[in-house]
């Protein structure tokens, strides 16, 4: 990864970046639920594996020399916290991401004797939905490695050096020119539709305390991650 790492940020990322708010975190999250008992010391290395393979979640965010953003290499691993079911989902960090400071994902699990909870969170700016089901595949792939006795984990070959080139969509100079009519065209259509079917603005609602179950309010960092989590879960069996 060091021999990738440093890059520039595309378009998109910058995007996401900058788009990103300590109350308004752009990051999404995916909840997977198993039956069957947990062992937290395979998962913490099936973490390790997973986030090795993805370098875009184990990179930091800072800056070149003229000020713009980059990745850089980092020795951090990303926040796993696992214990036992009933015990809290802590935040130490809050909800925001600061990529800045730490890796671009997260992870937590509760478990006891027959079933185990996993949520991890994953910052818009370093993946997308594909990109966070990959890790997951990864993750789950070492897991079970470390809990049995095969040589080496069966994993997905990667190309990580095709990262270089994500900000690349093969459009070059001649193509370019070949899309000028048509892209001037769809932007006299799409000024002419925009002013001549002008939205009116809307107010946006006061904000208000989320809702979580029982009827408190989300007020403390462990009920926020139950409302940013509270989705439809994967379920598997063994």
């Amino acid at each position: 990864m060091r021999r990738l790492l440093p890059l520039p940020l595309t378009a998109f990322e910058r995007y996401m970046l900058a788009d990103d708010r300590p109350t308004h975190p752009m990051a999404f999250q995916i909840r997977l639920i198993f039956s069957g008992p947990l062992l937290p010391e395979a998962l913490a290395q099936a973490v390790a594996v997973a986030a090795e393979r993805h370098p875009l979640l184990r990179a930091h965010l800072s800056a070149d020399a003229r000020g713009r953003p980059i990745w850089i290499a980092a020795e951090a691993q990303p926040l796993f916290d696992a214990a036992p079911w009933g015990i809290p989902w802590r935040l130490p960090q809050g909800r925001h991401i600061d990529l800045r400071k730490e890796c671009g994902v997260r992870v937590w699990a509760r478990y006891n004797n027959s079933q185990a909870e996993l949520r991890l969170v994953f910052h818009h700016a370093c993946c997308d939905g594909i990109g966070a089901y990959q890790f997951v595949e990864d993750l789950l792939a070492a897991y079970h490695h470390a809990c049995t006795a095969q040589a080496e984990p069966r994993l997905r070959p990667l190309e990580p050096e095709r990262l270089a080139a994500r900000g690349k969509f093969g459009l070059n100079a001649w193509r370019l020119l070949a899309r000028l009519p048509a892209e001037a065209w769809a932007l006299v259509v799409g000024s002419a539709t925009f002013f001549l079917l002008r939205p009116a603005p809307l107010a946006l609602p006061a904000p208000q305390p989320q809702a979580v179950q029982g009827g408190a309010t989300a007020d403390s960092e462990a009920d926020q991650l139950d409302c940013l989590t509270d989705m439809p879960a994967h379920t598997f069996e063994p």
